[in-house]
């Protein structure tokens, strides 16, 4: 892995144009919708067909997430100068400040249920989990052979394997130089523990599929092809690989498909490393679109479960029994998890404020 030394020049970083930038975000889009839906049909049809072929879905989902989260940490690292402080303040940041407020929305979610819906609490929640919250706060919910996100938001197990690649990615990617800059980076890996670790690679994959973007003269159109046709072979791979092992069972848990993950994790990287990086034209209002909508798949991704529970229990629930439109539920918490997103974005100079004062204090 490249090293960085303070005062160093990086090359030349490559460029990521607008239809690129835009196959990325629509990919959030989708997959963050696909574990959305998933949910939604799980509490409704638990047994369902349609839920059966979502549940694999979500897995690869996460999957596409990890992949397109190393290929943006390869292109944002190689644009500018930057120490390792400026690095885990400016990553850090970003998770904390969405993944902070969904962990106090999702207790107060849990406080209301215990208050008004306690039959239906019982069903996600077995005892005390207060301990949950402040563990997934430092995003020590999935180390080693622990897994321990809140009953209500057990999509942040994913936060916890990304927190831990950005912290052993800078430790190695920022190291000074010597084998004793090595003993940080060791000592993460350590923290992290084999769950993690052994869905790492699908995230270099994707770090590498920047890194390593071919620099052969390739016409964009082929390129498009070439992408679209990858695509398409994972599909494929999605449809006739049998996962080795079931998801959510320990030690394992949400790491006992990493070998079929490992081959799923391989093919996206390698449409990504296909995509043209030289400039091409894109409608400015269609981009925006696309972008503003990617950036709300974090806020959704985050607090959609524990929302789903909330507006089933209240609007949908008689007598223990979930009824009502089902669109009804996607519409409304897609609304709700939007405006908190756009709500949390028009206060992000906090914590970029607090960003900063940390850095320069």
């Amino acid at each position: 892995m490249k090293r960085l030394l303070v005062g160093a020049t990086p090359s030349p970083a490559k460029k990521l144009p607008g239809w690129s930038s835009i196959y990325l975000d629509m990919l959030r889009i989708i997959a963050a919708l696909t574990v959305f839906f998933y949910h939604v049909y799980f509490l409704r049809y638990p047994n369902g067909d349609v839920t059966h072929i979502l549940d694999k879905l979500s897995h690869l989902a996460v999957i596409v997430f990890f992949v397109i989260s190393g290929y943006v940490i390869a292109y944002t690292t190689s644009r500018k100068i930057s120490t390792l402080n400026n690095y885990l303040i400016v990553r850090l940041s970003k998770l904390v400040s969405v993944v902070l407020p969904a962990l106090i929305i999702t207790g107060i979610i849990q406080f209301i249920l215990k208050m008004y819906f306690p039959n239906i609490l019982g069903f996600f929640v077995k005892g005390l989990s207060f301990s949950h919250y402040i563990i997934s706060g430092v995003f020590c919910n999935e180390i080693w052979f622990y897994s321990a996100a809140p009953a209500l938001n057990t999509p942040l197990w994913s936060l916890s394997y990304e927190f831990w690649y950005y912290i052993i990615f800078g430790l190695f990617y920022y190291r000074s130089g010597g084998f004793k800059s090595y003993v940080p980076g060791i000592l993460a890996c350590v923290v992290a523990g084999p769950k993690i670790l052994l869905l790492m690679p699908i995230w270099l994959f994707g770090y590498f599929a920047y890194k390593l973007s071919p620099r052969i003269n390739i016409k964009s159109s082929v390129r498009w092809i070439i992408v679209f046709c990858t695509l398409l072979i994972t599909a494929i791979l999605i449809k006739v690989i049998v996962p080795a092992a079931q998801l959510g069972i320990y030690p394992l848990v949400y790491a006992n498909q990493f070998s079929t993950d490992w081959i799923i994790g391989f093919s996206i990287a390698l449409s990504f490393w296909f995509l043209p990086l030289h400039s091409a034209g894109v409608n400015q209002f269609f981009y925006k679109a696309v972008r503003a909508g990617a950036e709300l798949t974090f806020p959704l991704y985050v607090l959609h479960f524990p929302l789903i529970i909330l507006w089933n229990a209240a609007f949908n629930t008689t007598n223990g029994v979930l009824i009502g439109d089902l669109w009804q539920v996607i519409f409304g918490v897609l609304v709700i998890c939007c405006g908190i997103g756009l709500l949390l974005d028009k206060y992000r100079y906090l914590w970029t404020r607090f960003k900063y004062r940390i850095q320069y204090r």
